[in-house]
């Protein structure tokens, strides 16, 4: 891993990102790299709310873990690639989610598109 944060860090940003979205019935997640960070959206409908700043060096390693979930090549950065995410929660049930990485002038942006799930049941 490029940014020297850890694996298991990277991996728990990235559960708790998608953790927190399923909680707060969120439509998409979009992370974006800037000029100094990267920017973390969560979109509801039209809405879209920045609710995380990470730094820059994370970058590289977030797309990474992302890319490993979704069963996309990790080497691949110059063009887009479609895959799918199944994660099993901790009370059993299992959900699907669809991921996107396109290339862009600051590096890869992802978005994840996320389930419908019923309040109560993440």
């Amino acid at each position: 891993m490029s940014g020297g944060n850890g694996k298991g860090n990277i991996i728990r940003l990235v559960n708790k990102l998608i953790i927190d979205g399923l909680r707060e019935g969120v439509d998409f997640i979009n992370i974006i790299p800037t000029e100094e960070s990267i920017s973390v959206q969560y979109r509801v409908g039209d809405e879209v709310n920045s609710v995380a700043e990470h730094p820059l060096d994370l970058h590289l390693d977030i797309v990474a873990r992302v890319k490993e979930m979704a069963g996309l090549k990790r080497d691949i950065s110059a063009n887009s690639q479609i895959g799918k995410m199944h994660i099993k929660l901790p009370h059993g049930k299992a959900l699907d989610f669809s991921v996107r990485v396109e290339p862009s002038d600051r590096g890869e942006f992802v978005v994840i598109m996320m389930p419908r799930v019923m309040k109560g049941e993440n």
